[in-house]
């Protein structure tokens, strides 16, 4: 954790081009992050998916410059434009049962690319930071263990009460 609000300072001031696609991450994560790219995942405000930014892989030329851009997204040196145009999530509502919405923000592709690859890198620092009593950082279906142990331990004290809580209007 100690590292990271390190690195928050650092951040501030672009890193070298060839240094990688932002500060902490190099460009093994940032292939991943493309070869990985979800080919479901939703369009952000810009209407671009990650299955579009992906194609760079395929191109050493091309990766390199997307990469290039990328360091400009990861350490704020971009001018004021395109950050207004990075910045905006497209807000898509579900359904949720029995009546009811539930917003679910998407951002731009670019951006959660970037974010990708910042985060693989620094997934060691993160799961230390937030300790080994977390489902989120660094593991998969993190959510999905978390019901099973709930289930798991209800069943097993049956004589103990359990509240669930929902909270109502997150976003507003």
């Amino acid at each position: 954790l100690k590292r990271l609000l390190v690195r928050r300072q650092e951040s501030r001031t672009p890193p070298p081009r060839a240094a990688g696609p932002g500060p902490g991450a190099d460009r093994k994560h940032f292939r991943e992050a493309l070869r990985r790219a979800s080919r479901v995942s939703g369009p952000g405000p810009s209407g671009s998916r990650l299955v579009h930014w992906a194609v760079a892989v395929q191109s050493p030329t091309a990766l390199e410059a997307l990469a290039q851009v990328t360091d400009r997204v990861a350490a704020a040196g971009l001018p004021q434009a395109a950050v207004a145009g990075l910045a905006p999530v497209c807000l898509h509502p579900l359904r949720k049962k029995p009546t009811g919405v539930r917003p679910v923000g998407a951002g731009d592709a670019l951006r959660r690319l970037v974010a990708k690859a910042l985060l693989k890198e620094e997934a060691g620092a993160l799961a230390e930071g937030v300790g080994p009593r977390q489902l989120g950082c660094g593991l998969r279906g993190g959510g999905e263990k978390l019901a099973h142990a709930v289930r798991a331990t209800a069943a097993a004290r049956p004589e103990d009460a359990w509240v669930a809580s929902d909270l109502s209007d997150a976003f507003g």
